[in-house]
């Protein structure tokens, strides 16, 4: 039998056997249930784009050294915008760390920085993913549900149209 969780007025969660629910209340909880889910989707893939860059930041990192120093390279003043310049100075780098904030680092810190940086945003990605793929399992839940509810109502109709029609 499925069954739906909901919070309680103690804050607990309770199960809700979904085949008590109407089917106006069962799509009510789906459509809640979609928002959330395009919500955690949503979150992933920033998350996903936050850790990749974070990643790209490390691997341009690795190509500041000294055997570099002095080359000409492509400096990002925007994600689309790039300026010619050259590489002067190979034992630290300008880390941006977030709302318009600049942290002159060693290149070693600079690296150290962005794994940790990786790392924070994959235990991120590890706390939402199973919330995720459990608001999915429900939804699932809802519409198989749902669907059932619906056929079951179709029948009903039918044999009401029959004994309708046999009395006339």
């Amino acid at each position: 039998m499925a069954e739906n969780q909901a919070a309680s007025n103690d804050g607990k969660m309770q199960q809700i056997p979904l085949d008590q629910l109407s089917v106006q209340q069962l799509d009510q909880i789906k459509k809640e249930l979609d928002q959330e889910i395009n919500i955690f989707t949503e979150s992933v893939n920033q998350l996903k784009v936050a850790q990749q860059k974070f990643s790209d930041s490390l691997d341009s990192l690795s190509r500041v050294t000294v055997e570099n120093q002095g080359k000409e390279l492509m400096v990002p003043m925007t994600s689309s915008l790039y300026v010619p310049g050259f590489l002067d100075d190979t034992t630290t780098v300008v880390v941006d760390i977030g709302t318009g904030y600049y942290v002159e680092k060693s290149v070693d810190d600079g690296k150290k920085y962005f794994i940790r940086k990786i790392e924070f945003v994959g235990k991120q990605l590890e706390k939402i993913h199973p919330t995720l793929l459990e608001k999915q399992r429900i939804r699932n839940a809802i519409i198989e549900s749902l669907g059932a509810k619906i056929s079951q109502q179709m029948k009903t109709q039918q044999v009401t149209n029959k004994v309708s029609n046999l009395k006339t």
